[in-house]
């Protein structure tokens, strides 16, 4: 029989992975931290007819062949496009982001989010409620058309060329993905909820507590464990400084010498991340405001 206080101990890891997973699932809104930061997608299949219901064999035909060696990798904050066919492989590598939608909110109106449905059910392939727009952060660094901006509709990257559907096919181990976000999940050992078993209300709370940390030191491991290096600076600023990355406006505002609040604004969501020197080492409070 199980001892209570195994029972216990799971009890609080299953709390664990779930705070640790909405922490992620809110935070990556506005830090386009990746949950699954090593994704791998391979070319699966050009769709059987076009936005327009026409089936032409020789495009499939042709779009088969120019897409059918090429394959997208995520790797934390970096997506980089390889394509065999070609003399060089690497099409392109940047830094990018991930802008959560619904497929209505996404394709702007019923007639357009139809005809996206239909070729989806031709094929077989269901549409998710949530979509992921998977996009450059620099405006002026961005892969060539149709890689410039890419939807994620599950396990699925799809691509739009000459009015059909490119679709990719995430390969990723579930197991090795699982354990990339054990890998990445020390912030559970610095952060904690300040809002556990409240009704969700579209805002969370934590207090990360970095003990013999400095300010300075205390920003890098917060950058490191959040996933907001993308985003934020690669060093703690001494002054007040604001600036866009993307969609995203980020602003860095000190309060006295031994604190300073960083404020992060993208569409609908806004993070505020105040750090602040104690007798101890940098306690960091997190507020999350989601707008979905």
């Amino acid at each position: 029989m199980m001892h209570l206080t195994e029972l216990n101990t799971r009890s609080y890891m299953h709390v664990r992975m779930k705070t640790l997973l909405v922490f992620f699932s809110f935070i990556c809104c506005i830090c386009s931290f990746n949950v699954y930061a090593n994704d791998l997608w391979v070319f699966y299949k050009v769709s059987s007819t076009d936005l327009f219901s026409r089936h032409d064999s020789k495009t499939i035909q042709n779009l088969n062949e120019l897409y059918g060696k090429a394959k997208i990798n995520a790797d934390d904050n970096t997506l980089t496009i390889n394509n065999d066919l070609l003399e060089s492989s690497t099409v392109c590598s940047v830094r990018y982001r991930k802008k959560k939608e619904t497929p209505l909110s996404y394709f702007y109106s019923k007639k357009t989010l139809a005809m996206y449905e239909n070729v989806f059910k031709e094929d077989n392939i269901s549409l998710a409620k949530n979509i992921y727009i998977l996009r450059s952060y620099d405006p002026d660094k961005t892969c060539p058309p149709p890689y410039d901006e890419m939807i994620e509709s599950d396990d699925y990257l799809l691509l739009v060329v000459q009015d059909y559907l490119v679709f990719f096919k995430n390969i990723t181990d579930n197991l090795g993905q699982l354990k990339d976000l054990s890998d990445k999940s020390v912030f559970s050992t610095f952060c904690e909820s300040t809002l556990e078993g409240s009704t969700f209300d579209g805002k969370e709370k934590y207090i990360c507590s970095f003990t013999n940390y400095n300010l300075s030191n205390a920003y890098l491991k917060f950058k490191k464990i959040s996933g907001c290096d993308g985003v934020l600076k690669e060093m703690l600023p001494g002054r007040n400084e604001s600036y866009y990355m993307g969609d995203a406006k980020v602003v860095y505002q000190w309060i006295g010498s031994n604190e300073v609040k960083i404020t992060v604004i993208q569409n609908m969501d806004e993070g505020v991340y105040s750090f602040k020197k104690t007798e101890s080492g940098t306690q960091v409070a997190v507020i999350i405001k989601s707008g979905y």
